[in-house]
């Protein structure tokens, strides 16, 4: 089964507010999928440009780090990255057809944002 980290947080009204611990944001121009580094493709989510969702950890065993890559032919995985680590980090996405491409990834307290 896969697993979803969740944060509570309760407001000074008395309200529970539960939430995604973790949420990638695609601010890319064009589709992506990740997935958990090491996870078959079968796990891997697919996001449009502009779309965000929960990180689905597809198996406790394996690290807790994030692949992505570009959708379409010829792409390969991305190096992985700690979604719990802060500050930027620069992935590079090979395709066997065209010349590899540089993302930021922006991690921020409790979400992932890639750009262009």
């Amino acid at each position: 089964p896969d697993l979803l980290l969740l944060a509570v947080r309760v407001a000074q009204e008395g309200q529970v507010h539960v939430h995604a611990q973790h949420t990638v944001s695609n601010g890319l121009p064009y589709p992506i999928f990740f997935r958990q580094r090491g996870a078959p493709d079968t796990a891997q989510q697919r996001l449009l440009p502009g779309q965000s969702c929960a990180v689905h950890w597809a198996c406790e065993s394996l690290p807790l780090l994030v692949c992505i890559r570009p959708e379409g032919a010829g792409w390969g995985w991305s190096g992985a990255f700690a979604v719990r680590d802060g500050g930027p980090a620069l992935l590079r996405l090979r395709n066997t057809a065209e010349t590899p491409r540089y993302v930021e990834v922006r991690r921020q307290e409790a979400s992932i944002n890639t750009h262009r």
